[in-house]
């Protein structure tokens, strides 16, 4: 791992970019909180608002774990019944509605500039809500995969922790833009508690967003959200990882008794890059270089992005004994598809609304739910569609 100096706390002045250490791979860009936001109006019953400003009490957070508004309500997707929070069987008997749902990453505020600034990505995540406001049908969610903001305090020891707080505060001042028939659902990433978590950093993570796992029903279909940092390092918050995987143990199994349609699992971390078997050995996969904007090369082994083998194939085998079929993901910075054979998984990694490592340009993914696959593509925000086909002879066309 490189060691740079962390830059100093951001100020009106403009001090030079300075590198990204490895451990800040994701993107943010520092800068004065924005103000609060009027509080949006919420009508529609079952369907859960974003926040009206940037204060904690009007955020909407998993609890309990679980996603407020988002449970089995029927096979219909927003079907306008009333919240039933105990995410009850889905009656198989009436036909599946399909519905899509968006899938974002990295948003990362402050990664462009290394904490000195994050106006760069403040742009960025206006227009992905621009984006995601303008999609017809509304998406049923939309879902940040990981690494909101970048300053995490534990990796810039040197400088004002107060960083993080603006970020946040922008992030949610931004994302509440969202329409509020559009749910916002936040993964934890390695720069949101950590690349070795600690209950300290988790609960600074939940004051903030919420549980940092949980579940959720779209109709027919399961969502589980994991904390794949847990999974990364746990060495640090041991007794929470063995409670998480006991929890997705369970959820799993819950899910495939209630007859869910599709279960679908989020978190930061990739499982795999290529292959369900990948090792863990620094070199094993190569590596990833971008340029900073100092104009400096930064490169990073590509086994720091994947979730190491022994925890990894554990998560594997629950999916598969339980049929879960796909893992959405980011941290990589850009994007990647890959299907494990034995474990019957695909492996989707989402490429960032902020700093890219790779070819991609900043966009999200749109993710399409028919009873009988699961159909998705990254767009970039100048190619993203205003309408997603949801009628099952135009399948696969976008």
């Amino acid at each position: 791992m490189v060691e740079v100096p962390p830059p100093a706390a951001a100020s009106s002045a403009s001090p030079p970019p300075i590198p990204l250490p490895i451990a800040s791979v994701s993107i943010d860009h520092a800068g004065t909180a924005a103000k609060a936001h009027p509080p949006a109006s919420h009508s529609t019953p079952g369907t859960a608002g974003t926040l009206s400003n940037a204060s904690n009490s009007s955020w909407v957070c998993p609890s309990n774990r679980v996603y407020p508004g988002l449970v089995n309500l029927s096979s219909s997707p927003k079907s306008g019944d009333a919240a039933d929070t105990t995410g009850s069987c889905t009656d198989s008997s009436q036909p599946f509605t399909p519905f899509f749902f968006a899938t974002l990453a990295d948003t990362q505020l402050g990664a462009i500039e290394n904490n000195t600034s994050w106006e760069e990505e403040k742009v960025l995540c206006r227009m992905a809500v621009q984006k995601l406001n303008n999609l017809t049908p509304r998406p049923q969610f939309a879902i940040v995969c990981g690494d909101l903001v970048h300053h995490f305090p534990c990796m810039y020891p040197h400088t004002d922790p107060a960083i993080r707080d603006r970020q946040v505060a922008d992030f949610k001042a931004i994302f509440s833009e969202v329409h509020p028939s559009i749910p916002l659902l936040c993964v934890c990433g390695n720069h949101d508690v950590g690349n070795a978590p600690t209950p300290s950093s988790l609960r600074t993570f939940q004051e903030d967003f919420g549980d940092d796992y949980f579940g959720f029903w779209v109709g027919g279909m399961k969502g589980l959200v994991i904390n794949s940092n847990l999974y990364s390092d746990p060495s640090q918050a041991q007794d929470e990882y063995d409670k998480h995987h006991r929890w997705l143990h369970c959820e799993l199994a819950a899910a495939r008794a209630l007859r869910a349609k599709h279960i679908l699992l989020f978190g930061h971390h990739p499982l795999f890059l290529h292959r369900d078997d990948e090792e863990d050995e620094e070199g094993y996969l190569g590596s990833s270089s971008f340029r900073t904007k100092a104009g400096e090369v930064m490169t990073i082994p590509n086994t720091y992005f994947h979730i190491p083998r022994a925890r990894r194939e554990k998560v594997l085998e629950a999916m598969h004994q339980f049929g879960c079929s796909h893992y959405f993901c980011g941290h990589w910075h850009q994007n990647g598809v890959s299907k494990s054979a034995r474990y019957q998984v695909e492996n989707v990694i989402t490429s960032a609304v902020g700093l890219q490592i790779g070819e991609d340009k900043s966009g999200f993914r749109l993710v399409k739910v028919f009873e009988d696959a699961v159909v998705h593509k990254y767009f970039s925000f100048e190619d993203m569609p205003a309408h997603v086909f949801l009628d099952l002879d135009r399948k696969h066309a976008w």
